[in-house]
């Protein structure tokens, strides 16, 4: 989700990258779960999320539609909310206990907080945003390992061009009439290329890559 902040007043005034360390270490979160609930539709799902949610739950995008996420407008394109319930708006898979039951598939947001990204151009940092995560006596921790994801250099990689990719489809959209034939396929063909046909158990990187080239075109196209 793309958000105006003053850097300043939520961080402590440092940009890092995932080779830093930082005071992000909550002590396997000792029992806590505050980040989990109040959550309302704010944590977002990327493709690369729902390749992994998909993998890890050995089900597919429609299968887990109303099950692990709700569809929802988000600033001009429609994508894949994480779900949560009527009670505290807590997330769908914490246990009774209030430990995450897909933690190890669990989305990147959940996976970078209390990190942030702050992009510029083709380039991210991240900073930590210092007024979210109550606990105590925090512990320096390397980011990439914090992150726990997998060929983390492409994944960031992934990560702009996946930002950059959709920032130009808002703005597309933005010019066009968004009652347009051209622009429901666009918001359509979003879901049904990233989400629906990105297979689990290929590799996640070669299908984006097909898939935004497709993408790429029709975004000439109703750009010109």
């Amino acid at each position: 989700m793309q958000r105006d902040i003053d850097l300043a007043a939520v961080s402590d005034g440092r940009l890092y990258t995932s080779r830093d360390m930082a005071r992000i270490g909550c002590h396997d979160c000792a029992g806590c779960f505050d980040c989990c609930r109040d959550m309302e539709d704010t944590i977002v799902l990327d493709p690369y999320d729902m390749w992994r949610l998909c993998g890890g739950l050995k089900d597919s995008f429609d299968g887990l539609n109303g099950k692990a996420y709700e569809l929802v407008l988000t600033e001009g394109l429609v994508l894949p909310h994480l779900k949560n319930t009527a009670v505290d708006g807590r997330c769908i898979f914490l246990n009774e206990e209030g430990r995450c039951r897909i933690h190890a598939h669990r989305p990147g947001i959940c996976r970078l907080f209390p990190l942030a990204r702050i992009y510029d151009g083709d380039d991210f940092k991240y900073f930590i945003q210092v007024n979210e995560c109550p606990a105590a006596g925090k512990t320096k921790v390397r980011i990439e390992k914090w992150l726990e994801t997998p060929r983390i250099r492409d994944y960031e990689a992934w990560l702009s061009r996946w930002h950059n990719l959709t920032r130009r489809s808002r703005e597309v959209l933005a010019a066009v009439d968004p009652s347009s034939p051209s622009a429901q396929q666009m918001i359509m063909l979003i879901l049904t290329l990233f989400y629906q046909r990105i297979i689990p158990g290929l590799d996640f990187y070669e299908q984006f890559d097909k898939a935004a080239a497709t993408l790429e075109k029709l975004l000439t196209e109703l750009g010109s």
